[in-house]
């Protein structure tokens, strides 16, 4: 993979050809650039950029050692031991398999999502159709026009307040399917501190992304 110096740091980035009007640029999870653009001169383009980018890049010096080592379960990290069994045993999580260390976290995250459902339903009169939990690479949730939700299973990493805002995010689309000020408004009313927790979600998303029993879980056939 290239790579660019952007004031002494070494960029590493990714180039996808394809063709599109403008070129694009994103900062992925793993800590290098995937540009999509319709030629390979891009890298006057990348260092036009450069403040945006090493600002993006900061948030991968604050990942905590601990994402490379454990497991986070509910914004808790757990060391990760093989076993007979699969579940949480005091301070680590069990495992006899990955396939059923998935179902173990489906589980879990399923019954925590419904409780918050539960929750707030009655609060915004919403309730969702389906419920869906997706090995989704892409995005922490979304909500569809037939009024199902879906959830990606890596959500079930994610401290309890996150995962709240999270599935109240994904019910007040059922309400405004676009990012409206009465979306916002709506959403502020019960998670006032929603733009600090928006910009927790993209932390924990970098933090998930890297972690080698995520990587595991996601590859794992179901």
């Amino acid at each position: 993979m290239p790579s660019i110096n952007l004031d002494g740091r070494e960029v590493r980035y990714e180039l996808v050809r394809r063709p599109v009007k403008y070129l694009r640029i994103y900062v992925m999870p793993e800590g290098y650039l995937r540009i999509v653009s319709p030629t390979e001169d891009v890298e006057d383009f990348i260092r036009n950029k450069k403040s945006w980018i090493l600002e993006k890049l900061a948030v991968f010096e604050e990942i905590p050692q601990e994402t490379f080592e454990k497991f986070p379960l509910f914004g808790r990290f757990y060391d990760v031991e093989k076993s007979s069994k699969t579940g949480i045993c005091g301070n680590v999580l069990c495992y006899q398999s990955y396939p059923c260390f998935e179902l173990f976290l489906r589980r879990t995250l399923r019954k925590e999502i419904s409780s918050i459902i539960a929750r707030y339903s009655p609060l915004i009169g919403r309730t969702p159709n389906r419920v869906f939990i997706r090995k989704s690479r892409g995005r922490w949730g979304s909500c569809s026009s037939k009024g199902n939700l879906s959830f990606s299973l890596m959500a079930v990493s994610l401290p309890e307040k996150l995962l709240e805002y999270l599935v109240l995010h994904e019910l007040t689309h059922l309400i405004e399917m676009n990012h409206s000020r009465t979306f916002w408004n709506i959403v502020g009313r019960f998670h006032p501190d929603y733009r600090e927790e928006r910009r927790e979600l993209r932390r924990w998303w970098v933090i998930v992304r890297n972690n080698p029993f995520w990587k595991r879980i996601m590859e794992c056939q179901s």
